[in-house]
């Protein structure tokens, strides 16, 4: 799931343990990125620690849901995590599990349960939902116990059916601590097909859990998902999982996948000055936000951070004040600008089509991605996720277009709903005239040249060859995609679908 549940510690877990099955839904074809899913794999480690028999099925590049269809078990408790785009998918995989195991317990969480709460059940056809990191030992202790419902009572942030009635328990009132969680176990899932498919070898992983902030693209499903104050794991905790990642998988880069990674710049520091000390020599990337001081983004680079995507979102302050993005205009110019100075790769999210767009804020977008240059670039249409203060200002004002949860995809740009005064024929046509004159004024070739002539960054990368071998060559591959490619570049993407 896209958060983790957490498993409480039993001196004694239960004699008779059902089988558990973690699947992830996902689509190679229509996927947003490629890469294995952290989340189930600190949920496959959990429960793994716990003495429970887990089995993943990863159905990314499944495409006939075989691995569904195959299996075998009696009254398994199946874990399944997906967004709203996934809902016909899961739909479908629910289907022939209830045919296959009809004493199936099957439990959704991820962005689209959470949004949804209750009314989820409308829309899939599940026993329970988990909101936030719910005690997975509990629910399966629960469920092996001989009163089952008066089990799954107890256990918090759990939302499930029972004799025909729905029940909400109490929210989660205490959250994991990230030091103790195990380091994720990636070994269950196809890591090699997800290496191939991106054409690189990369793993995610998390350093803390939550936003602070309040975007309204964005919130509040975070707040449900991990509590409104945003948890942070140690940076020695942080730096043990990169040497093991470096270790057990022999990546070529690893990819930080917090939401605002550098939200406190002094801690990253911190974790950088720990991997120059342990001496891992290993290429990475995050995502984070604008505002970053020098001194945090010089530490970043010495500690083999080669490229960083920023949320910039619009270049009119009107509408990133609309947005609730806690940022300025200027604080982009300034970030972008250290990076270019540093040698740092940029990625900048744009997003057009918010609440108040007009002609000219539009124009001012425009221009800042034409000042700050970014190497890489994704422009996307605004849309109301369910669970986001954008969904429920678009229902109280019954703007919603299209209730298919299938179009719900600010990528792929479907005719959701009408924020402002720019019909979605208009925001298409719009969208690609913009991407012209980005590419046009992009130096994503100067970039790169500059990297690959960077004396720190060779260095780095010669000192990872002697470890990998044949990482030059994906390297070189990833390199020329990226100027061929130039607004997809290296970030999390899909080859496959561009997204």
């Amino acid at each position: 799931m896209s958060q983790e549940l957490r498993a409480v510690t039993r001196e004694t877990p239960p004699a008779v343990k059902r089988p558990f099955f973690i699947i992830n839904p996902a689509e190679a074809e229509k996927s947003g990125s490629l890469i294995p899913p952290l989340g189930l794999a600190l949920i496959n480690s959990a429960l793994k620690s716990h003495g429970y028999q887990t089995s993943v099925i990863d159905l990314t590049f499944d495409t006939n849901l075989e691995q569904v269809k195959e299996i075998l078990a009696k009254g398994g408790i199946y874990l399944i995590t997906f967004t709203t785009t996934l809902v016909p998918r899961v739909q479908e995989v629910i289907r022939i599990i209830r045919a296959k195991d009809p004493a199936a317990y099957i439990v959704g969480g991820g962005a689209h349960p959470v949004a949804r709460k209750e009314h989820v059940f409308d829309d899939v056809d599940l026993d329970a939902v988990a909101l936030g990191e719910i005690r997975l030992t509990e629910l399966a202790d629960a469920l092996h116990s001989t009163e089952p419902d008066r089990g799954l009572a107890g256990v918090q942030g759990l939302i499930f059916k029972s004799r025909g009635s729905v029940h909400i328990n109490p929210p989660v009132d205490s959250w994991v601590q990230l030091d103790s969680l195990p380091l994720p176990d990636y070994h269950a899932f196809p890591v090699e097909k997800y290496f191939s498919a991106q054409g690189f070898r990369a793993v995610a992983l998390s350093t803390s859990r939550g936003c602070p902030y309040r975007c309204t693209f964005c919130q509040p499903i975070l707040f449900n998902l991990f509590g409104k104050k945003v948890r942070y794991a140690s940076p020695a905790r942080v730096v043990d999982e990169v040497e093991h990642l470096v270790k057990t998988l022999n990546v070529d880069f690893l990819i930080f996948v917090d939401d605002t990674f550098a939200f406190y710049q002094d801690r990253v520091v911190e974790i950088c000055k720990e991997i120059v000390r342990r001496k891992i020599h290993v290429l990475w990337r995050c995502q984070t936000r604008v505002g970053l001081r020098r001194d945090v983004l010089e530490w970043m680079k010495r500690a083999g951070c080669f490229l960083i995507a920023f949320g910039v979102e619009s270049g009119s302050q009107k509408i990133l004040d609309t947005v609730d993005k806690d940022a300025t205009v200027e604080m982009a110019e300034d970030t972008f600008r250290h990076c270019k100075e540093l040698g740092i790769l940029t990625h900048a999210f744009l997003m057009i089509g918010n609440i108040g767009e007009t002609q000219e804020t539009l124009n001012d977008t425009l221009k800042l991605a034409e000042k700050i240059k970014p190497s890489f670039y994704c422009l996307s249409i605004a849309t109301p996720y369910p669970g986001t203060y954008l969904h429920e200002y678009a229902k109280a004002n019954d703007i919603i277009m299209d209730a298919d949860w299938d179009h719900y995809d600010h990528i792929l740009t479907s005719p959701v709903v009408q924020l402002s005064q720019f019909t979605h024929e208009d925001l298409t046509r719009i969208k690609k005239e913009m991407e012209l004159k980005i590419n046009d004024e992009q130096e994503t070739v100067r970039d790169i040249t500059r990297l690959l002539f960077d004396t720190q960054f060779l260095r780095l990368m010669l000192r990872s060859v002697l470890r990998n071998p044949t990482m030059p060559f994906r390297m070189m591959r990833l390199a020329g995609r990226a100027i061929w490619e130039k607004s997809y570049g290296f970030r999390v993407s899909n080859p496959l679908t561009k997204a």
